[in-house]
């Protein structure tokens, strides 16, 4: 006896809300773009997702718009860190000595950390903002043609290149004698 091929049953049909395009641009705003994330917090497939996106321009628009802010953000931090002076703070509580309920927590240690500039970082913000000079290709023709090219910095070069970015930025980063 020959078996019956089973047909597969589509889901169910997802009704789009013009209220999701503010879910989604706030949802991935924060930093989440997956498909499967956002479709989670709108109780949807990711499928869906993509259907939708398809389908609606203004909440692919959404969506875009989100991930343009996160990685601003991202950018921004990113930038902070290659050219150094982030503060951090660390902070380290003790038990004041007293037992019981009246038991209290006193400030045993805080430490303020001042970052020097990141010279790997530095070189990936001026990759991408300035490839023609600093990107992975360099242009070695008047024709336009280019080479690939991979930099790679031992210990030695980092400290050079930290000592140089900390006299471009100011000597309270800076690494050289003198």
């Amino acid at each position: 006896m020959a078996k019956k091929s089973a047909k597969k049953k589509p889901g169910r049909k997802t009704e789009y809300k013009p209220k999701y395009n503010d879910i989604a641009f706030e949802f991935c705003k924060d930093g989440h773009f997956s498909a499967r994330v956002l479709a989670k917090k709108l109780k949807v497939s990711p499928k869906t997702i993509v259907n939708w996106k398809e389908k609606y321009p203004e909440f692919a628009e959404a969506i875009e718009k989100g991930k343009d802010i996160a990685v601003d953000d991202i950018e921004q931090t990113y930038f902070k860190l290659g050219k150094g002076g982030i503060k951090t703070k660390k902070t380290k509580y003790e038990n004041d000595g007293t037992e019981g309920e009246e038991e209290q927590m006193r400030l045993a240690d805080e430490t303020i950390t001042t970052l020097a500039p990141n010279a790997q970082v530095c070189n990936r913000i001026l990759a991408a903002h300035r490839p023609q000079t600093y990107g992975d290709e360099v242009k070695v023709g008047g024709d336009g043609t280019t080479i690939p090219i991979k930099m790679e910095f031992g210990d030695e070069e980092r400290e050079i290149l930290s000592s140089m970015a900390g006299a471009l930025l100011g000597d309270k980063y800076g690494k050289a004698d003198g």
